[in-house]
């Protein structure tokens, strides 16, 4: 079987790269002609891109598979221009925010028409996570002979899940992690970093000890913007920016925290999981499916007060009790390595090769 996986600029994520290369995929940027998917660019000029890229895409005749980093449109414009085979297959690789857009009306609804057709051309929809697929079936189930809906699962590499659990994270402290990439924009918004500080703010008013530590690249701009808005919790913030070993941010934690709203997954929640670092999240975030197993109580609404009041729980157990969770923690975020992801991302293109077409199915 040959496969084509079509990813964004720079490169494909680290994660998705794994998945495409455990079936020897060839990786194929989105818009090899007319550069656009890093730029701001006229919407005309995208979509002639999505032309010219069909048009020209190398040796598409020898793949039996394209699957797409997202919802990217080359193979679907190939398969209405009647490029493709009958038994050419289509599949994206839904781990963004874009689902969630959809159907919390994020995006225009020009976009969104757009996309749920694009989308509703697939193939199949290969959803990382539960919540992607609770929001494809929502979404795609009622479009006739649409794409089939497959769920598989994130992970961790198993080097990387070895040394996150020799860490000894701060349980007695009073210290908060968060760890995610803006720099700005839409991103900020997603991420939650703005929950994050109205939480933080709250929490400080129980807890004056209380920090904060942000890990990961974010604009100059957006963070004065934030202290702006929350003086109180910048004072006590440190940003760290990038860094190349989470290890001692870990080992200086006591509670990871992401609000997100519409985050995919947030594999740094189960990496803060390994390392023993018990998690609050939004109940708008991928990885809340593995927090929920640790503690119902740890997985809140999209709001500071919800988020704030489960913060201060925590704080205010034991420390038996905080070990527990702890060592929970542990144990469940080692059910998601990157190797049971591959097995599912297999079976995945198997199953897509094996069933009809979109638009054929009953």
């Amino acid at each position: 079987m040959k496969i084509a996986f079509i990813h964004g600029r720079p490169s494909p994520h680290p994660f998705h790269e794994a998945l495409a290369r455990s079936v020897d995929a060839d990786l194929h940027l989105v818009d090899p002609v007319l550069r656009w998917h890093d730029r701001d660019v006229p919407v005309w000029k995208r979509y002639l891109s999505w032309l010219l890229c069909a048009l020209l895409f190398p040796r598409r005749s020898s793949f039996d598979l394209f699957i797409t980093e997202g919802g990217h449109a080359t193979p679907i414009v190939m398969k209405k221009l009647g490029m493709l085979r009958k038994n050419q297959r289509t599949a994206a690789l839904m781990d963004d925010q874009t689902l969630y857009f959809m159907k919390t009306s994020r995006l225009p609804s020009a976009s969104i028409q757009k996309l749920h057709y694009l989308l509703g051309c697939f193939d199949a929809l290969v959803c990382v996570g539960d919540m992607q697929t609770a929001l494809a079936h929502d979404l795609f189930d009622a479009v006739p002979g649409g794409p089939e809906i497959i769920t598989i699962n994130s992970g961790v590499r198993e080097e990387q899940i070895q040394a996150l659990q020799r860490v000894r994270p701060s349980l007695e402290s009073h210290n908060l992690l968060f760890i995610a990439n803006g720099p700005g924009g839409f991103r900020s918004w997603y991420k939650g970093i703005d929950l994050l500080f109205g939480t933080f703010e709250l929490v400080q008013k129980q807890i004056p000890d209380v920090t904060l530590t942000i890990v990961g690249e974010w604009d100059e701009g957006e963070k004065a913007s934030l202290a702006e808005m929350f003086p109180v919790a910048a004072t006590r913030t440190k940003w760290c920016g990038k860094v190349t070993d989470l290890k001692p941010a870990l080992q200086e934690a006591s509670l990871y925290v992401h609000i997100a709203r519409g985050e995919a997954w947030g594999i740094s929640i189960i990496e803060a999981m390994l390392a023993g670092v018990p998690a609050v999240v939004s109940e708008w975030t991928g990885a809340k499916e593995a927090v929920s197993q640790v503690s119902e109580a740890m997985v809140v609404p999209i709001e500071a007060l919800a988020a704030a009041g489960a913060i201060v729980r925590y704080f205010g157990l034991a420390k038996d009790e905080r070990e527990k969770l702890s060592q929970r923690s542990k144990e469940i975020a080692a059910y998601y390595t990157e190797e049971s992801a591959i097995r599912a991302f297999r079976g995945a293109v198997e199953m897509i090769m094996q069933s009809s077409p979109c638009g054929s199915k009953s």
